[in-house]
């Protein structure tokens, strides 16, 4: 899968076309001092958790995006974040990136968000505006939230120092981590039957309290990284627990032991959430990060695919209604799904959500006025640079694209590749999209790069089978890794001068061919950090290149690759993940993911001495992963965000 392989991220290639770094801009400076939002008909929305009432009203936690509100069942939605913290606050976080709510069973106007280094805040109107609540709160880190259904104004918060409880619906907090040896505490269960009892989930396993979380007791091993569970609404004793890959247990016995409740369940994907049917006794759904919904008809002891296949396999939160007759499932980038028949389809509902993720941009060469963006929510078609864009999905069978390609003199025609399903072509515009995947034998695609001036002649990077050529449009694929030591490919850069000069970068170094990928070499001589993320070559002087790396930086070589250096003055990023030169100058950007939530300084950088200084450009543009720059042919500078939109510079 085409990303940098860190939490609640999106792919990171450079795709190249007519210019550099996945853009067909031709040169030029942003003339704008500040990036402004363009991502009007974006749908999508990286969303963390959701929360719902007894009325059809929703409530959606982002990442960076704050918190949306649906009074529809989820049709339609409006950011409702009056109150809420934003990057002042919150450093490093652009808006408030919230990880948990919880409804008052009570009182649906009562609400209460758990932000990821903001705290608790809570709601009295419905979710409309948001005052803090963190008095006595030792760590703001709040990572789940629960609420006492027999005494709702008794709410628990989750953090990594363990849990707090607040008597006064959130007026003060004391912490309750007694017995606890474990403190860093991914999620939290009531027993619906006895309030009394809880349990919090760890690294280590489940803990158990009897007494309002006054005293833990650690549970019987079992369960391990634990980021889900759920408690029998009937009986106190009965749990289940889950989170890392495979990893879902039962016990019947208040956690004195646990059953392996895995049947039929991947052991690829870790489990993000468990709700319970609340009318069918025994039915069960589990969210799966990757691996989509799955059903349980008998309490977990064996689990299947729901029906309908989501086009959106990162499924990070399931809200069902009382009920039982809504189903909503959250996804990583992708918006939100809403099933009313138990799963056997579903419908995207995600008009109205912002802040999806974005993979890659580019722009027709010969119609400069229509953009395409690759995102987590499939692909977004635009006729006039960016002032509304419009859903171009049609045919495509899963929604996660990672890489674009637009034939430069035909600007109706474009390539697309996704996370699990291939390659894909439109012939419109983006109007319809077929698979064009015969011979090609890993459908996660990376990276796509079309010969300049062609409209057959394809390469695409995969995830674990290499590079793949295509000389009919597509319409086949064959091998083409003689030579490529690391048949996990990030990124493809092609010599606009020399259609037979190609540049792989791979987890384990850089790849050159001089005869169109026939053959490979390594071209790694001082390039000290091998896990590459992206490549680009300078379109006026094909012998500089760059390459964007994971754990340091940029690096540059003057002679086509034989010689590396480091180039990071004054950048303050070391996961760089997209490189866009500007043809005949000496300006270049690079783009960050690294985690804001972690410090890790990511945005977008300029340098105008060719790579040998960089100042982080930040006007407009809160601290956050940038995953896709594009520079186009008016001159503006494109970033694309991993959970924040797309913004115009």
């Amino acid at each position: 899968m085409n990303s940098i392989r860190m939490p609640l991220s999106v792919g990171a290639t450079i795709v190249f076309l007519t210019a550099c770094g996945g853009g067909g801009g031709l040169g030029g400076n942003p003339a704008s001092a500040t990036f402004r939002s363009r991502s009007a008909g974006l749908d999508g929305g990286a969303i963390l958790c959701l929360a719902g009432d007894a009325s059809s009203r929703l409530h959606a936690g982002t990442r960076h995006q704050g918190v949306f509100r649906s009074v529809d069942g989820g049709a339609t939605w409006t950011a409702t974040n009056a109150g809420l913290p934003d990057a002042v606050v919150v450093p490093l976080g652009g808006l408030a990136s919230v990880r948990a709510l919880a409804v008052d069973p009570a009182d649906g106007n009562i609400v209460y968000a758990g932000l990821l280094r903001g705290g608790v805040y809570r709601s009295d109107d419905g979710g409309v505006t948001w005052t803090v609540r963190n008095t006595g709160l030792g760590d703001l880190d709040v990572q789940a939230l629960a609420i006492d259904p027999a005494t709702p104004t008794t709410v628990y918060a989750a953090t990594d120092s363990g849990v707090y409880r607040s008597n006064n619906a959130g007026g003060t907090w004391s912490r309750r981590a007694t017995g606890m040896t474990d403190t860093d505490v991914h999620a939290l269960a009531i027993a619906p039957s006895a309030p009394a009892v809880l349990y919090a989930g760890t690294d280590t396993g489940v803990y158990v309290s009897t007494n309002s979380g006054t005293v833990w007791a650690a549970a019987a091993a079992g369960p391990s990284d634990v980021s889900t569970l759920l408690v029998d609404r009937f009986d106190p004793l009965t749990a289940y627990a889950g989170g890392v890959a495979g990893g879902m247990f039962r016990t019947a016995n208040q956690g004195a032991s646990w059953t392996a409740a895995t049947s039929g369940l991947p052991s690829l994907y870790r489990l993000q959430q468990l709700v319970a049917d609340p009318l069918l006794s025994g039915r069960l759904y589990a969210a799966l990060g990757g691996g989509g919904v799955r059903v349980s008809n008998d309490g977990g002891a064996v689990w299947s695919p729901v029906v309908g296949a989501l086009p959106h396999a990162g499924v990070t939160a399931l809200q069902i209604s009382s009920g039982g007759n809504r189903l909503v499932a959250a996804t990583d980038g992708g918006g939100a799904f809403t099933s009313t028949d138990s799963g056997a389809s579903w419908t995207a509902t995600s008009s109205g959500l912002t802040g999806g993720g974005i993979s890659d941009l580019v722009q027709s060469a010969i119609a400069p006025s229509t953009l395409y963006a690759a995102t987590a929510a499939g692909v977004f078609v635009t006729a006039d640079r960016g002032v509304t864009w419009t859903a171009a999905r049609s045919g495509l069978s899963r929604w996660e694209t990672q890489a674009l390609a637009i034939v430069s003199n035909d600007a109706a025609t474009a390539f697309v590749g996704t996370a699990t399903a291939g390659v894909f072509r439109t012939q419109d515009r983006g109007a319809n999209w077929t698979a064009v995947n015969t011979g090609l034998t890993d459908l996660d695609v990376n990276a796509l790069a079309i010969v300049t001036g062609s409209s057959v002649n394809l390469y695409a990077g995969t995830e674990t089978n290499g590079v793949f050529r295509s000389f009919d449009g597509g319409a086949s694929w064959a091998a083409s890794n003689s030579g490529l030591g690391n048949l996990n490919v990030r990124a493809l850069a092609l010599d606009p001068t020399d259609g037979n000069r190609v540049f792989a970068a791979t987890r384990s170094g850089m790849f050159r061919s001089l005869d169109g990928g026939a053959t490979w070499a390594g071209a790694n001589n001082n390039l000290n950090d091998p896990v590459l993320q992206c490549v680009v070559i300078d379109p006026s002087e094909p012998a500089v290149v760059f390459a964007g790396t994971t754990n340091d930086g940029v690096y540059r070589t003057l002679d086509g690759g034989q010689n590396w250096q480091r180039r990071n003055t004054g950048l303050l990023a070391d996961t760089i993940v997209r490189i866009v030169v500007v043809p005949g100058s000496n300006t270049v950007y690079a783009a960050s993911a690294g985690d804001a939530d972690d410090g890790r300084n990511p945005g977008v950088y300029r340098s105008d001495d060719r790579g040998d200084t960089w100042t982080p450009m930040l006007d407009g543009l809160a601290p956050q992963a940038v995953t896709a720059l594009m520079l186009e042919s008016g001159n503006s500078l494109w970033a694309g965000t991993a959970g924040g939109g797309l913004f115009r510079r």
